[in-house]
């Protein structure tokens, strides 16, 4: 499977996206959630942060937030920086994550870790993790259904195919336990259509 065809589908349908899920609130119970606790000056990393929906939606109501924001597509990176130009967007692709001399309150992965394998997301995660202040929130959410249903899928124009992964019910919550997080929130959303093979979609918070 390859990742170049997954970026190239994500610059293609971007502007498409921003228009389609910008106004989208399925998730913002988890979104206030993190909200909650928040002082308004945090530092805050996201991947997958795609066309800036959940940046805009954040800095609304906390504008002081330090946001920086990364994405595998340029097209999605440069909608961002439109969408929400008091953040900071870059492009990149999240398996080179490295070591950073900051750390980080709140560190987000909400619409990444479909499009990474299982051995992709461990290694993203444990990165994500050493970045994340003592005390601080991990965001993570990915389609919940048997790994095995994993492969590639094409639009319904057969235009665009990605390669999309998922996850089966306890996968994170394993993980986030033996990296020594404390789950503090623990959502399963259902939509009402599955999207290809999944309708279900885990969403976790987790406190270092």
């Amino acid at each position: 499977m390859s990742h170049a065809s997954t970026q190239a589908g994500w610059n293609e349908v971007a502007d498409w996206y921003l228009k389609q899920f910008g106004p989208d609130r399925s998730y913002a119970d988890a979104w206030n959630q993190l909200l909650k606790p928040l002082l308004g000056n945090e530092k805050v990393l996201e991947i997958g942060t795609g066309p800036g929906i959940l940046a805009r939606y954040f800095l609304d109501r906390h504008p002081g937030l330090d946001w920086l924001g990364y994405d595998y597509a340029p097209a999605m990176v440069a909608l961002a920086q439109t969408t929400v130009p008091e953040a900071r967007f870059e492009p990149l692709d999240v398996r080179e994550l490295g070591t950073q001399s900051v750390e980080y309150d709140l560190v987000i992965n909400a619409f990444c870790s479909p499009y990474l394998n299982a051995a992709e997301n461990e290694s993203v995660l444990a990165k994500l993790v050493a970045l994340l202040k003592k005390g601080g929130s991990l965001y993570w959410s990915h389609i919940e259904a048997d790994y095995a249903f994993s492969g590639r899928e094409w639009s319904s124009d057969g235009k665009i195919q990605m390669d999309v992964w998922y996850y089966p019910e306890g996968w994170l919550e394993t993980r986030l336990k033996a990296l020594g997080l404390t789950i503090t929130y623990n959502e399963l959303v259902v939509f009402g259509r599955p999207h290809k093979v999944s309708n279900k979609h885990r969403i976790v918070i987790a406190k270092k």
